[in-house]
Parts: C-alpha cells; sequence; structure tokens
C-alpha cells in the first residue's frame, strides 16, 4: 500500500511539474519576425506565402504591392511565425507554383527561388477535371476521410468519403474535381492523419495505403505507406 501511494504521489508531482513548465517551453519558442528571400529564377516573384509548417492555411500574400524581379532580394518584415519550422509558396508571374516545405529559420534567415521545382499552369488549372481514385487500404486501421485538393489550393475541400469508411483490407473509389497535380490527406479512425503533396494522379491514379511509401511495381499504382 506505501509504494501504491508512493506511485501516486510521484506521479502527480511530475502533473503538476508538467503543468508548470508547459507555458515556459511555450514562451521559450522563437518568433521570427524576419526573412530575407532571392529570387533566382527567370521570371518575376509575383505573391509570397509563408505559414508554420502544421498550419493548413497559407494566410495572406507577403508581397501585396511589388514583385520580386529575377535576381532581386526582398527582405520581410512584422512575420512573427512562431517556432524555427515554416513552408513557403512562390507564384511567380507566368502563373507557376513553387512550394519550399520544412524550412528552419533557426540555421537560416535566407531562402532562394529558382523556380526548378515550379508546377506550371496548365497542371495547376488546364487538366482540372474530375479524377477517379481507386484506394486499397492495406493500413492496420479504417480510413474514415480522405481530402484531395490541387496542389495550388490551401482549402482541402470536403471530405470525398461521406461517411462510408475504408476498413483494413478493402478498397474504395474518391472522385474528387481537381488537376493532375494534387495533395492529399487521409484520416484514420483513431483520428491520426497523414498528407502527402504534389502527387500525380493522373500518373497514379490508384493509391495502396500501407506501411512505407514507395511506387508500387504495378504500373499506375503509388504506395502510400502509413506507420501502424
Amino acid at each position: 500500500m506505501r509504494k501504491m501511494r508512493q506511485s501516486v504521489a510521484r506521479g502527480a508531482m511530475q502533473i503538476a511539474i508538467l503543468a508548470l513548465i508547459a507555458p515556459l517551453l511555450l514562451a521559450a519558442a522563437p518568433t521570427i519576425s524576419d526573412l530575407t528571400v532571392v529570387n533566382r529564377a527567370t521570371v518575376a516573384i509575383a505573391e509570397l506565402y509563408l505559414s508554420a509548417s502544421d498550419e493548413d492555411s497559407w494566410g495572406d500574400n507577403r508581397l501585396p504591392d511589388n514583385a520580386v524581379a529575377p535576381g532581386q532580394t526582398t527582405h520581410l518584415t512584422q512575420l512573427h511565425l512562431r517556432g524555427c519550422k515554416f513552408d513557403m509558396r512562390a507564384i511567380y508571374a507566368d502563373g507557376s507554383v513553387e512550394d519550399k516545405r520544412g524550412l528552419d529559420a533557426c540555421r537560416t534567415r535566407q531562402f532562394t527561388f529558382d523556380a526548378t521545382a515550379a508546377i506550371t499552369p496548365r497542371a495547376l488549372d488546364e487538366s482540372r477535371a474530375v479524377r477517379n481514385i481507386l484506394i486499397t487500404n492495406h493500413a492496420p486501421r479504417a480510413i474514415v476521410e480522405i481530402y484531395v485538393s490541387s496542389a495550388a489550393s490551401d482549402d482541402w475541400g470536403d471530405d470525398l468519403l461521406a461517411s462510408h469508411p475504408i476498413a483494413s483490407g478493402s478498397k474504395g473509389t474518391v472522385k474528387p474535381e481537381v488537376s493532375c497535380v494534387a495533395d492529399l490527406r487521409i484520416v484514420f479512425d483513431n483520428r491520426s492523419a497523414e498528407e502527402r503533396r504534389d502527387l500525380d494522379i493522373c500518373a497514379h491514379p490508384a493509391l495502396d495505403i500501407r506501411p512505407g511509401w514507395t511506387t508500387s511495381e504495378d504500373e499506375g499504382v503509388e504506395r502510400y505507406d502509413h506507420p501502424a
């Protein structure tokens, strides 16, 4: 009985200590107020967006008045980004889009765009249509929600399963109206979620959800790996 009381007392003390230091840990997270962006592409950057890596929305355009011409540098201020990790999106004057994800502002405050990973307007807009995507769930948990949105969109849209979950070992089809290059969000029955960005669903209209994300040996099938 004495050991049980001691164990309960230690547990209560640990909870109390965590409650005391949690605000201090949050306060210790760095706030990023300024960044420098260099344009090494051959076209101007017309719009620029930033968001924390754990956020779903890009927020406001950080270049409301002035584009960044090729070879030029812009200094962004008053950002108020909480934490080191963030994502950045550049929209060029020709309409192409380039994303950089998982950037670390605690290591460097200067970031360069060169359009080498840019997605063209044709891939973003002209190919928009209703797509049939076959989902095979090899994960150990049921899939209860699926969201697919065009890579240029900052909104996931509606749940495509509409209360028709895909059990482990089962298959299901979703029909989003998107371009070929799209982002995918899958929610499991324990409310854990996985996301993949810039998928070419025209080249891979079938997705295998299983532990580990690789391209399947079967033509046109992409494997989406989810940790057990």
